[in-house]
């Protein structure tokens, strides 16, 4: 199955699409109003997004579109992912409207930055600055006659419980970092000896550090065992999901069957009584199905998924973490570097830590 489609009707499923479109794609056009007269300009731009899916846009003050913005934040942006399909119009895009606002976010530059390198030629420019789309709806085209509207709330993707990897993952790193400066990578060594309290990613990855991996060599193994625990994690979403779709398939069974009941007692004794019965269980059955499929089975898959992508953010987090280790960076650096990907307002200080690695005070 192909990535780029709805496999249901699910809002889940709708605003998954959404996301992975945007994720996806390395450009897109940006619509804003111009000035009073309230005319329509669209133009061309390249884009990123950050942890929670939004777009993120650079643009100059000197661009038309950025004085449109200055006075009316109202945006649309369309993503295409039409591309590589024979007839474009069967192919999936979607319009993100929202309210486009300036910031600072050292987390929204890096992500962009790493989608496209070459702007790292102009990003210090005086009249450039990061635009970041704060969803209002979206219009979904999945195809020819699959068109949807999505709701912010839907679209929204929630950031990891950061409160938690920033005493758990970040603090605990930074910490390493501490130690490895001052008494050598093998210094971790003892970490392996508190190996129970840590769970087997992070127990792999102090293994890997004190090995001396390169930084580019541990990277590529824990991303390979991140990767591979995320796809089996998400067996049981996939199986529920499946659940989900075929559980009213299931509820015509039982319509089926009290068909079949209402038809063997026409023109037999208590022929009124039988064919209430049947009419009773051919109702029921579908009603049962779809109540299963929407109430247990789908939000069930989707809470599942929600928890493995979680898990999948924390072990990239900590996977930055470990190549930063091997390559012996300072703390402070190991602090800059993993803060880039966190919300700001919980962002991991040093100093509010103690300095050395220690619990921060609110963890005290």
């Amino acid at each position: 199955m192909d990535d780029n489609e709805v496999t249901s009707d699910s809002p889940e499923d709708k605003a998954a699409l959404i996301r992975r479109l945007i994720r996806g794609g390395a450009t897109a056009v940006l619509a804003t109003a111009v000035g009073d007269s309230g005319w329509p300009y669209a133009s061309l731009v390249l884009t990123a997004c950050d942890h929670g899916a939004a777009p993120v846009v650079l643009i100059s003050k000197l661009a038309e579109h950025t004085r449109n913005i200055a006075a009316d934040d109202r945006v649309s942006l369309l993503f295409d992912g039409t591309e590589g399909f024979e007839h474009r119009l069967t192919g999936p895009r979607a319009s993100v409207q929202g309210r486009a606002s300036a910031t600072e976010d050292r987390a929204c530059r890096d992500r962009f930055l790493r989608r496209h390198p070459e702007a790292a030629e102009y990003v210090d420019f005086a009249d450039f600055g990061f635009y970041r789309i704060t969803f209002e709806r979206a219009h979904l085209v999945a195809g020819f006659g699959r068109v949807y509207w999505t709701e912010a709330t839907e679209l929204a993707l929630g950031l990891p419980p950061t409160e938690a990897l920033d005493e758990a993952e970040t603090g605990k790193i930074i910490r390493w970092g501490f130690l490895v400066k001052k008494h050598g990578i093998l210094a971790l060594e003892r970490e392996i000896k508190s190996a129970k309290s840590q769970d087997p990613f992070m127990r792999y990855g102090v293994e890997l550090v004190i090995t001396g991996y390169t930084g580019e060599e541990v990277r590529t193994m824990l991303a390979n065992a991140a990767g591979g625990q995320f796809q089996r994690g998400m067996v049981n979403s996939d199986i529920l999901k499946s659940m989900g779709a075929t559980a009213p398939a299931f509820g015509m069974i039982g319509t089926l069957v009290g068909l079949i009941v209402m038809l063997g007692s026409l023109g037999g004794e208590g022929g009124a009584q039988a064919l209430g019965l049947g009419l009773a269980v051919a109702l029921n059955t579908t009603l049962y199905g779809v109540l299963v499929s929407r109430i247990v089975f789908i939000p069930a898959s989707a809470k599942t998924a929600q928890r493995e992508g979680i898990l999948r953010f924390r072990n990239f987090l900590i996977t930055e973490g470990f190549v930063l280790l091997a390559e012996s960076k300072s703390p402070r650096f190991i602090q800059d570097k993993m803060n880039s990907y966190l919300d700001p307002k919980i962002h991991y200080s040093i100093e509010k830590s103690g300095g050395g690695g220690g619990k921060s005070k609110k963890a005290a």
